[in-house]
């Protein structure tokens, strides 16, 4: 089941260890990310796009995807903490874009 959500983080405790946390889940997600998406760059520096596609873009295996404005990732890593405390897992959307810069340099 798909649903998507509009949630107000204006309320959410920084103070109840959250966001470290979340930032140790967004630090492990995004190490995978890096060693992922560099499998896909050949020696020549190319860059298998349609086997870089299958791989990201069919599943990304996660209770729950949050997708955030890049202003509001330190609220985004919280929630994510505040999931991850709860047994939920999650993963957000700039684990892969913040990674798709790097890729392309």
């Amino acid at each position: 089941m798909y649903s998507g959500f509009n949630v107000d983080l204006s309320d959410l405790t920084f103070h109840d260890g959250v966001l470290p946390a979340g930032q140790r889940q967004y630090d492990l997600n995004q190490e995978k990310v890096r060693a992922k998406l560099a499998s896909f760059v050949a020696a020549d520096g190319k860059i298998d796009g349609g086997d870089l596609q299958e791989e990201w873009f069919p599943t990304i295996e996660a209770d729950v995807f949050i997708s955030h404005s890049h202003k509001n990732l330190d609220k985004a890593i919280a929630l994510s903490g505040w999931l991850h405390s709860r047994g939920i897992s999650s993963f957000l959307d700039s684990c892969v874009w913040g990674n798709a810069d790097d890729l392309l340099r």
